[in-house]
């Protein structure tokens, strides 16, 4: 849905927007992730089409969204849209002559083929949150229609009610997106403080090289009351810890963001370090089991 290529910037926007801890967004979960066949994944790229949220949803999070709008402590998107399977539409944004067949039942031999512009096609449920589809319908609108006047023009392929839909994504992702200066600020002031810290440290530890005889008394005291796993003969052991962290990246945020209506952008690209490929496998095997599904969707009888 939001792809893995997305910028810098524009996660941390999202993350401040959705109420996300700064560097945190995973973009490899179940809730962002679904499977597709080739043909299904190359049309879905290309933005010839969409799964389009139920308007119930969209609505809980347009109201959510702009009532928060100036909150720095926004309710995590999760805890607005739990984990669970929703009814998604499926809109095809490009006019084609190919239909799509698909079997009346799971596993059944009785297949119905379904013409364009498929409205004959049972509801998709999938288990994709809707902020990261909500993103994806946002950004294939604007590929096709970068600027809208008024009502705008619509796809010959739509109804009217989705229509109002896919717009409704649109303006649900221009209120995210109109956040970006407040993000910006918001990870210059974790950066700082995070700068603040490392230095506060670095004081301490020099602070304690400099006085031998108070560093003696205090590893004297540490060895009596925690003397820790010892057994090998060597000092303490100590506990594990990340080595890095995405926010180190986000740290080197543009000095200015432009919102979405005509600013200059100055953006210096940068992107969350990647967690290590295994890790990722077992995310992806735990959250798969947590939907306690080996499919991606699946389409509703009838």
């Amino acid at each position: 849905m939001l792809p893995r290529s997305t910028r810098g910037w524009e996660l941390a926007t999202l993350e401040y927007a959705w109420g996300v801890k700064l560097g945190t967004l995973n973009l490899d979960t179940t809730q962002n992730i679904m499977w597709l066949s080739p043909d299904l994944r190359c049309w879905f790229d290309s933005g010839d089409w969409a799964l389009l949220p139920p308007k119930s949803d969209l609505e809980l999070i347009r109201d959510t969204s702009f009532n928060q709008l100036t909150w720095a402590n926004k309710t995590k998107f999760t805890a607005v849209c739990r984990r669970s399977f929703r009814n998604y539409d499926f809109v095809h944004f490009i006019e084609t002559t190919q239909p799509i067949v698909r079997p009346d039942t799971p596993k059944s031999v009785n297949y119905t083929m379904h013409l364009p512009p498929f409205q004959s096609l049972s509801p998709v449920s999938s288990h994709i949150n809707p902020y990261f589809a909500i993103c994806n319908v946002a950004r294939k609108d604007e590929k096709h229609h970068p600027t809208l006047l008024g009502p705008g023009p619509g796809y010959a392929t739509l109804t009217a009610e989705q229509l109002d839909r896919v717009r409704l994504c649109r303006t649900i992702y221009a209120i995210w997106m109109e956040q970006a200066t407040a993000a910006a600020a918001a990870v210059k002031s974790l950066s700082a403080s995070k700068s603040q810290s490392n230095r506060a440290g670095a004081h301490s530890s020099t602070s304690r090289r400099s006085n031998p005889e108070r560093q003696a008394k205090r590893k004297r005291y540490d060895d009596q009351d925690n003397p820790g796993p010892t057994d090998t003969g060597r000092s303490p052991k100590r506990r594990g810890g990340a080595t890095g962290s995405s926010l180190d990246d986000l740290s080197r945020t543009p000095e200015e963001f432009a919102n979405e209506h005509g600013l200059d952008l100055f953006v210096n690209d940068f992107n969350s370090i990647e967690e290590p490929y295994w890790s990722k496998v077992q995310d992806w095997v735990t959250n798969l089991a947590y939907t306690d599904s080996s499919h991606d969707s699946r389409v509703e009888d009838g």
